[in-house]
């Protein structure tokens, strides 16, 4: 029997939880957070010399039904309960109204024989976690021992297996610089999971910015699952998509898989895991339906039980939706991650590290609180006059943008229209007008962020997009954030086609100089590549029009007529694609060819289709 260890925390949020999903309350879990831990820290200190606050307590809990005739091993290897956070001296339990900061007590009198039969019946319930998760464990790293690679190795493809596994043991960085066709997917998952059965980390997150590139790695597992591999993936689907409401609210009014989410959750999962082994969107519906709960808060909490998460970058860098129950202060680092598509990373990373803020948004929440809240309507012009000073050194200075060293008098303003955001927030009911102030408070909430995470590697400018006055921070390095996210992990598996130059995305993507770095061959032959360059003919945007879309329909048909086989032809931007398409079915309407074409109207589903 293994040793589990488990706060009362946890403990308690995961079998004790009840009730309803409900986003109504302002506050966010970060700064709930903060405002909790400086309410307590307040309360500690009135409470006199001889207060003591928190005791470290721990109890140990051993499931006798288990031992049997192993009773010495059992023993040696309980379930520990660390009892953080317990009070000691007597006093009631109490609850502070963050806003008011008034407090309420509340007495209760138990026998011991009640705790005991409660606390027995808990352990029991949450015994039949613990089962379910080492027993799979077991079946997970046994098949994975007899696992081999899926495929006759392609020349280089052993050697990349090689180093990523390495990288891996040794918990280091590794940049992948391969082209299509060397089969990057199987040979980064197929390491990635004989270092998890080998015990050198818990589970493994694919990373990646792309749908389809998701699906690539579910159907890589797959493949391995049907030469007996066990092992547990998931893909998570962003919110907005998986909704089964046409209108994402989520709180208990206006959503029936909200209201009473926390009762249905733990018996849907169960369920869940102890049926299946593939969980993407179709089946993680299926079971959110039958147990009436929210699909996007069940995915996430099926996914504690994953061995492998397919998920977007959002979920480990993104400091706003990144998985915290995964990457919290304090865990240790137990994952993988395979980063797909790492180029992609550098500007993505720039845009999670950054944040506007628009004067015309500051004025659109004034007029629609006005004669609701006169404080907020005061905080609101406050700020717009700093956001007026601004844009008047943008225009005196007569360019399209200018960098500013000092904004010290936005942010006091912004602090304080921050807390008065959150004041209203909680006090106005459900309307449009609150939905709006909501957006608006997640947009300050967001400035304020970054400006604490801003150094040497951030500027800060104004420029004017169309006639709005945006405020720019602007993370120009991402690599000090990017670093700090990978270090939740074991190691970090960075990989493209589109690697080079390896040393600029290194130093961008949070590498250090002791990571490694490896090029693969491509895998085709080059003597079959044929490059031809098109004469008379430009993309560029000042030249586009008719003459341009004719020349290049006539340059794609002289390709296409000349060998009979599938093409795919690449355009700028869809505006483009649709006049060079009018071209060429105007001039070669009689061609028997079966043409193709995508649009920008097309849903998930379809684009995934069209691929």
């Amino acid at each position: 029997m293994r040793n589990v260890q488990i706060s009362v925390r946890a403990l308690v949020e995961f079998l004790l939880r009840e009730g309803d999903i409900d986003n109504r309350m302002a506050h966010d879990a970060v700064s709930a957070m903060q405002e909790g831990g400086r309410l307590h820290r307040k309360i500690q200190r009135s409470m006199g010399g001889n207060y003591r606050s928190e005791v470290p307590l721990s109890y140990t809990y051993i499931d006798r039904s288990r031992i049997s005739d192993m009773i010495e091993d059992a023993l040696e290897n309980p379930m520990n309960i660390d009892m953080t956070s317990v009070t000691v001296d007597g006093r009631a339990d109490g609850y502070v109204n963050m806003d008011t900061e008034q407090i309420k007590r509340f007495n209760q009198t138990y026998f011991f024989a009640e705790l005991e039969q409660w606390f027995e019946a808990l352990m029991k319930e949450y015994m039949k976690w613990v089962d379910m998760e080492q027993d799979w464990k077991i079946k997970r790293d046994e098949s994975i021992k007899s696992s081999s690679f899926p495929y006759d190795y392609r020349e280089g493809q052993k050697e990349l297996v090689t180093h990523v596994y390495h990288t891996i043991v040794h918990s280091k960085k590794l940049f992948l610089e391969a082209p299509t066709g060397v089969g990057k997917t199987i040979a980064t998952v197929f390491p990635s999971i004989k270092a998890i059965g080998e015990g050198k980390a818990q589970r493994m997150f694919y990373l990646t910015a792309k749908t389809i590139t998701r699906t690539v790695a579910s159907d890589t597992i797959e493949l391995m699952r049907k030469n007996g591999l066990r092992f547990k993936s998931i893909i998570l689907t962003a919110k907005d998509k998986i909704c089964f409401m046409e209108e994402r609210v989520c709180n208990p009014e206006a959503c029936p898989y909200a209201k009473g989410h926390f009762d249905r959750v733990n018996d849907a999962m169960f369920d869940l895991l102890t049926h299946k082994e593939d969980y993407d969107r179709e089946t993680l519906e299926e079971y959110a339906l039958k147990y009436n709960v929210c699909p996007f808060e069940f995915a996430l909490d099926v996914s504690l039980f994953c061995d492998a998460i397919i998920c977007d970058y959002n979920y480990l860098f993104d400091p706003h939706v990144s998985l915290k129950r995964f990457f919290a202060e304090g865990k240790q680092p137990e994952s993988i991650f395979l980063i797909d598509e790492a180029h992609n990373l550098v500007d993505r990373g720039r845009s999670m590290y950054s944040a506007d803020l628009y004067k015309e948004h500051i004025l659109k929440i004034k007029r629609a609180v006005k004669g609701m809240d006169a404080t907020l309507s005061r905080r609101l012009e406050s700020c717009n006059k700093e956001m007026l000073k601004l844009r008047r050194e943008l225009d005196e200075s007569h360019n399209s943008y200018k960098i500013f060293e000092d904004i010290s008098g936005l942010l006091r303003s912004a602090e304080r229209l921050y807390d008065r955001l959150m004041h209203f927030l909680e006090n106005e009911q459900p309307s449009s007008v609150r939905e709006e102030v909501l957006e608006f408070y997640f947009e300050i909430s967001h400035l304020l962020y970054i400006y604490e995470l801003m150094d040497d590697k951030y500027i800060i400018y104004g420029f004017k997009n169309r006639d709005e006055f945006v405020l720019r921070l602007f993370c120009v390095d991402p690599s000090g954030n990017l670093s700090e996210c990978m270090r939740k992990g074991v190691s970090s598996i960075l990989f493209s086609a589109t690697l080079l130059p390896i040393q600029y995305y290194k130093s961008l993507l949070g590498g250090e100089e002791t990571d490694y770095e490896v090029y693969a061959n491509s895998t085709f032959d080059l003597s079959k590549r044929g490059l031809y360059l098109a004469e008379g003919v430009t993309t560029r945007y000042t030249e586009r029009g008719q003459a341009q879309y004719e020349k290049i329909a006539g340059y794609i048909h002289e390709i296409v007529s000349a060998r009979n086989g599938r093409y795919m032809v690449f355009f700028p931007s869809y505006s483009f694609l649709d006049n060079v398409f009018e071209s060429y079915t105007k001039r070669y309407s009689d061609d028997d060819i079966r043409l193709l074409i995508q649009n920008d109207r097309m849903s998930e589903k379809e684009r995934e289709d069209f691929l």
